[in-house]
């Protein structure tokens, strides 16, 4: 696709490292307005969001490290800081995030279910437009078919060329972008009922499509139990722990 926005004596940059920083960029943005517009404390949500954004980083190179290429990065370790070569692991990044803002919202004596309400839709979307940085990187590609809608990639990207496959990328920013407007239509709707609603929503959404789209891809992500990728299983408990949180709403709502 586009891998390389700039290319010159030596000098590239990424196309995937440009989308997801400016998807960070206007995500800070816009959650610093949705919390004035919810009457959140502004300040203590871009603390939130800081802290959640070093904890994403470190958890999506981390999880790439020592889960997909454990074996490479151990032979050349001055490549684990060359983070601008690609290789970052989503759910590491929502671990670590998720890590960082719980962090937080405890040493603030902030409700934490509240904040992941507003926070979720700006997620759905950050995720629906960084696929996008990975379908101009050639890189979380689909299995090859001969299905009409097929992507083909050119050389120079992880992605076999000229070889027919799957758009997961595209698939991945379609359902996201779905769940997302589910997530503002139900936001006008149930909105300060109870926290968490809107994050477990989201989970779910988010956990079952990812689940869907992994069996779809076929980059290599590490490890497989009982033929699942790590991903798969990691969407599996998302499911579980937005189930978990709705059926605390309810018992809280009761």
């Amino acid at each position: 696709m586009w891998p390389l926005l700039f290319d010159s004596s030596g000098f590239a940059i990424p196309t995937y490292i440009v989308v997801n920083s400016l998807v960070f960029s206007l995500g800070i943005v816009w959650i610093f307005y949705r919390a004035v517009a919810r009457k959140f404390d502004p300040n203590a949500v871009l603390d939130i969001s800081l802290v959640a954004m070093i904890g994403c980083f470190v958890g999506a190179r981390g999880a790439h490290i020592l889960i997909e290429h454990p074996e490479f990065y151990s032979k050349h370790p001055e490549m684990i800081y060359k983070f601008w070569y690609g290789g970052f692991v989503y759910y590491g990044g929502a671990v670590g995030g998720f890590i960082g803002a719980a962090a937080v919202c405890w040493r603030k004596k902030l409700d934490f279910l509240r904040h992941a309400d507003l926070f979720s839709p700006v997620l759905a979307a950050g995720y629906a437009l960084g696929r996008l940085g990975c379908l101009a990187a050639g890189c979380c590609f689909g299995r090859p078919t001969d299905l009409p809608w097929a992507i083909y990639f050119g050389q120079g990207v992880e992605a076999p060329a000229g070889v027919g496959l799957h758009p997961t990328q595209i698939y991945s920013s379609l359902w996201e972008a779905s769940v997302f407007a589910v997530l503002l239509v139900l936001e006008k709707r149930i909105w300060g009922r109870t926290s968490g609603r809107i994050f477990g929503i989201w989970l779910i959404g988010h956990g079952f499509g990812r689940a869907l789209v992994e069996q779809f891809r076929d980059d290599f992500r590490g490890p497989t139990p009982f033929n699942l990728s790590i991903s798969t299983w990691m969407s599996f408990v998302a499911i579980v722990i937005g189930l978990a949180v709705l059926l605390r709403t309810k018992k809280a709502k009761a």
